[in-house]
């Protein structure tokens, strides 16, 4: 931090929101390691921390409301964020101009929160038979149950405990993706709550479900940003309300392009995130043999990569772009290998991020990674 010197620095970013995400449940990541992550987006102007907190494999997180969740639903005592933790990673971010979005995805993703809750989660059928698994369809038990008062007391009073710790930023993540529902249509229960209240399938339940956890985001003071399955199922989402665009042909066969939704999500005047293309826990492994195999690395794809690629919303969408998140799921990273599956490969989304878009000449950029790579070798970032 340099103060009262007689700088100028002719440089500013091409996107507002430049983001990482770290997963800490799948496999979780001790808090000098969180703090190396920091210091490194801060060396490369990101600007964002996207912590995905909690997940089906565990729930780290401590809450001073429910202190269950962490006793039944972390991996081991040793294996949690205490209310210190939080706030040293938050103000460690914080004096670095890194902002902390936490994400507390529901109502999928919730094995871990259900172990301190099971009644909170959906007991799913096999013909006549509750808590059987069908294999490929669905697991025992699994997502919450919406038709469950109770849900929503939890998440009411819970969501009030993170926006309290969480207070210098107004946007919490409430993830609400990937929510199967053959297992809400095998529940006799959630069939009868259908037809009682005029809904047909679990669209409708998922509708009713996120409507409710976003008026209570809002009664509470915070803002949401969602993952992009229900602006898919065509919820209307509050127009403050950030969509994190996540689909792709590349991840999902069957799915349009992610240019294509931020062409209209961005059109329906919603501000947009881009991470599909950026889903840094895939790698592939090239050769440096030829040009050619060179130019196909994953630090040249990232480099290459435009957000406005095939945009085709007006002016007025184009600056609801407001940018881009590279994501590091942790099915295989833990704390012995994170920093080194991010950096520096990361750097090229960084400089998608940031630069203009003029400064695009791979072989440059692969001269300036090299030397900022021992730059932030040196700086025990890595």
């Amino acid at each position: 931090l340099v103060t009262n010197a007689s700088i100028y620095i002719h440089d500013w970013p091409r996107f507002p929101y430049r983001g990482i995400l770290l997963d800490t449940a799948r496999h979780f990541l001790p808090v000098p390691i969180i703090k190396q992550h920091l210091d490194a987006m801060v060396y490369n102007k990101f600007n964002v921390f996207h912590w995905h907190i909690t997940d089906d494999q565990s729930w780290p997180f401590v809450s001073q409301k429910f202190p269950q969740l962490t006793e039944k639903g972390a991996f081991s005592s040793d294996h949690v964020y205490t209310p210190d933790d939080v706030q040293d990673i938050i103000e460690h971010a914080r004096l670095r101009g890194i902002r902390t979005i936490p994400e507390f995805d529901t109502p999928g993703h919730v094995a871990a929160l259900g172990r301190a809750f099971p009644e909170f989660l959906t007991d799913c059928y096999n013909g006549s038979i509750a808590g059987q698994a069908i294999y490929g369809v669905h697991a025992e038990r699994e997502i919450l149950d919406p038709t469950k008062e109770e849900v929503y007391k939890f998440m009411n009073e819970f969501l009030k405990e993170v926006k309290n710790i969480f207070k210098y930023e107004s946007y919490i993540h409430l993830g609400m993706d990937e929510v199967y529902p053959a297992c809400w249509m095998s529940n006799p229960n959630i069939q009868n709550f259908l037809k009682e209240n005029n809904m047909s399938n679990g669209t409708d339940l998922m509708t009713y479900y996120s409507k409710e956890i976003l008026k209570l985001m809002k009664s509470i003071g915070g803002k949401s940003m969602v993952w992009q399955d229900i602006w898919d199922d065509g919820v209307k989402l509050p127009s403050d309300t950030v969509i994190e665009i996540w689909k792709d042909t590349s991840l999902l066969s069957n799915s349009p392009s992610w240019s294509y939704y931020l062409s209209k999500a961005t059109s329906e005047g919603y501000d947009a995130v881009l991470a599909a293309p950026f889903y840094l826990n895939m790698i592939s492994y090239g050769k440096y043999n030829t040009p050619e195999s060179v130019m196909n690395l994953e630090f040249f794809k990232w480099y290459n990569i435009d957000l406005f690629e095939n945009f085709t919303g007006d002016n007025i969408a184009r600056q609801r772009l407001i940018g881009g998140e590279a994501a590091l799921w942790a099915e295989f990273i833990d704390g012995t290998n994170s920093l080194s599956r991010l950096w520096p490969r990361v750097s090229a989304v960084a400089e998608r991020l940031w630069s203009s878009i003029h400064i695009n000449n791979p072989e440059d950029a692969q001269f300036r990674l090299d030397i900022h790579r021992c730059r932030m070798l040196r700086l025990e970032n890595n």
